[in-house]
């Protein structure tokens, strides 16, 4: 058996499937700080659309998204792309991403669109819900990253959309990792140094090898949630203390005689990485008794989540100390898809696959549940995976269900005109 899920798991359909509905305008989008990044502008052959919606994630390019035919049929317009980090997050701050986003809205104002609506796909429902959080909060907006830089985003222009919809989305990269990261590692610098107690892939601990179905006492479940949460805060402490040294040598330069300053110079432009070793390690991978749903034994990347662990994939594997605390710690992160679904007042969409690893059934419906959109509605796909596949079992899949994209498309029409 392969460890990996098979290959055509992803969010992409083939460049023809779009082709045949749609004209492809190549754009780049500007941010207001004036970074750019590379986006496609569909337009669908059937007509000049009267509404246009923004498709971004932080890190994939969304401009062949499984989602795009069937919006592009519907007579939407589609800005779809990556972000100025697409396919390499490992600088990611979610701050700097909304700014991207403001671009992409201001564009398709720009173009002659009253109407924008947000589409947020996997962790683009986030983004989507963060921007929008902001976009809606003018001069109350975040002044820092929490790493502490300064990024005043009262100080740009961000449109606000008119709607957001989010489907297949999760809680945010920070909760994603805070459920799957290893709590039995004891030393970051060792990912061999584990305490055996904390180790879910322990035969002891109930661990049965893949296809046999582990079984996890609720005591050690419940030590192994809260041991998680400890070593993001370990990893929270690190990574401050890196930025704090770069800071201690920038303010040292002000004052540093000849003698000291080459040093301090090569300290103040240090950029220090963060290694973070084995991070496919839930529970509720093996136990789909824990949190039960649809979704299929192993993760969603890994049919063999115990060797996916210590391999050298995975999320947030290097990653710098900002990164860390803007998209990856959950205790310090600001894109939160719970907490900025209770920021807004926009009309609101949550379309959950109920067979998606990466966010329980539980975990959707209460972000949903704390959103302060007075108009928000809320929607279930059965059986079907983080990617949008029918579930046959845990190595195969069938066709990709199309019920996503016609709930999406049904209350896009019952609130924006197209």
């Amino acid at each position: 058996m392969s460890a990996l899920r098979p290959d055509r798991l992803g969010a992409n359909v083939p460049i023809a499937d779009i082709a045949g509905v749609a004209r492809a305008e190549p754009v780049d989008v500007l941010a207001p700080d004036g970074a750019r990044r590379h986006a496609v502008l569909y337009e669908p052959l059937s007509g000049r659309a009267r509404v246009a919606l923004h498709l971004m994630h932080p890190k994939t390019d969304q401009s062949r998204n499984y989602l795009l035919p069937a919006l592009l049929g519907a007579g939407y317009a589609v800005l779809a792309g990556g972000s100025r980090w697409v396919h390499n997050d490992t600088a990611t701050v979610h701050e700097r991403l909304v700014l991207d986003v403001a671009g992409g809205v201001r564009l398709l104002r720009e173009r002659g669109y009253s109407t924008v609506a947000l589409v947020g796909n996997s962790g683009g429902g986030t983004l989507a819900a963060f921007y929008q959080s902001q976009a809606e909060r003018a001069g109350e907006r975040l002044t820092e990253t929490p790493a502490g830089d300064r990024l005043d985003l009262n100080a740009y222009d961000l449109p606000a959309a008119d709607a957001v919809a989010l489907v297949g989305a999760h809680r945010g990269e920070g909760q994603v990792l805070r459920r799957w990261i290893d709590p039995s590692v004891l030393d970051e610098q060792d990912p061999y140094a584990v305490d055996a107690g904390l180790d879910m892939y322990d035969p002891a601990n109930g661990f049965r090898c893949p296809p046999g179905a582990s079984r996890y006492d609720p005591d050690f479940v419940v030590r192994y949630r809260a041991a998680q949460d400890r070593r993001v805060r370990r990893l929270d402490e690190l990574a401050r203390a890196a930025v704090e040294r770069r800071r201690e040598a920038r303010r040292s330069l002000r004052s540093a005689g000849p003698a000291d300053r080459l040093g301090l110079e090569r300290a103040a432009a240090t950029g220090a990485l963060l290694t973070i070793s084995r991070t496919e390690a839930d529970p509720a991978f093996l136990d789909l008794a824990l949190e039960p749903d649809d979704r299929p034994l192993g993760s969603p990347l890994s049919l063999r989540p115990d060797l996916a662990n210590v391999s050298s994939a995975g999320f947030a594997r290097v990653v710098t100390p900002q990164a860390w605390l803007s998209t990856w710690s959950a205790t310090a992160t600001n894109a939160d898809t719970a907490r900025c679904l209770a920021q807004l007042a926009a009309p609101l969409l949550v379309v959950h696959y109920a067979g998606d690893g990466f966010t329980k059934r539980a975990q959707m419906r209460e972000a949903f549940d704390l959103a302060s959109s007075p108009d928000k509605t809320y929607h279930e796909v059965g059986n079907v995976d983080h990617y949008g596949f029918t579930i046959v079992d845990a190595a195969h899949r069938g066709p990709r269900s199309p019920e996503s994209a016609e709930l999406l498309i049904e209350w896009l029409r019952g609130r924006l005109r197209v």
